[in-house]
């Protein structure tokens, strides 16, 4: 049966939900346009900075949820909508049609539940980050990955650990991270869905790497050097 591992449990061996329907569609890129005033011309800036930047994904998955008996399906269907709401953050989510690959995602709103006899139904909506992320055994690609340069000066360095650094502590503090919503997108360098002193080390040591000459300080550096620290084949995708 089809379903996702989420949130420690897969939705049909745990809860007997099957996915009938699903939409995964390309993330949309972000624009930065900007017209010429008292001109037609505009001028798009979405890749100054060497990378075209992306929307979160947006995931829906309709499920069927079975159950022995009229009485038991409502009691289901909510410790399924408890399960699917309970993370805060960005966790990882897999589909069964893409065993090779999975989403980064949290569950933003589910469908008002439908009840026919002892199936419930309903639809539940992920934002995920944009790019489907490998398993274990394949690598990413320079477009999967985020080159961790904060300071938007074209490399890696120092101060972009500075940076993730600070974030870290004022997030552990239950403060504001103090940083833009792309700057705390590059800050989660290992793709966990949190910023944490993790982030800042893997940062650093490639910082490190780069001044020794063994990787070049470029999204494609980063991506090779990823890959190498997470074991990870340099393959095509």
């Amino acid at each position: 049966m089809r379903g996702i591992f989420f949130n420690g449990k897969h939705s049909w061996y745990a809860f007997r939900a099957v996915i009938s329907e699903s939409e995964k569609p390309l993330p949309e890129k972000k624009l930065a346009e900007e017209s010429v005033p008292y001109s037609n011309v505009t001028y798009d800036f979405s890749v100054l900075n060497g990378k075209q930047t992306y929307q979160d994904r947006i995931l829906k998955y309709k499920f069927s949820i079975l159950a022995n008996g009229a009485r038991n399906i409502e009691r289901k269907a909510s410790a399924f909508m408890n399960w699917l709401y309970e993370p805060s953050e960005k966790i990882v989510l897999k589909d069964d049609s893409d065993p090779e690959y999975h989403f980064l995602a949290k569950c933003t709103e589910i469908s008002t539940p439908e009840f026919i006899g002892n199936i419930c139904i309903l639809t539940a909506t992920f934002k995920a980050y944009p790019f489907r992320i490998p398993d274990s055994g394949t690598a990413y690609t320079a477009e999967q990955t985020r080159f961790p340069d904060l300071e938007q000066d074209g490399s890696v360095d120092a101060g972009d650990v500075s940076l993730i650094l600070s974030a870290a502590a004022h997030i552990g503090a239950g403060e504001p991270s103090g940083l833009t919503e792309e700057q705390e997108y590059l800050a989660d360098a290992d793709m966990d869905g949190t910023i944490t002193a993790a982030d800042a080390a893997l940062v650093q040591q490639f910082a490190a790497e780069t001044g020794a000459g063994n990787y070049e300080n470029s999204p494609e550096g980063w991506t090779k050097f990823l890959n190498f620290k997470l074991g990870l084949k340099e393959e095509i995708l």
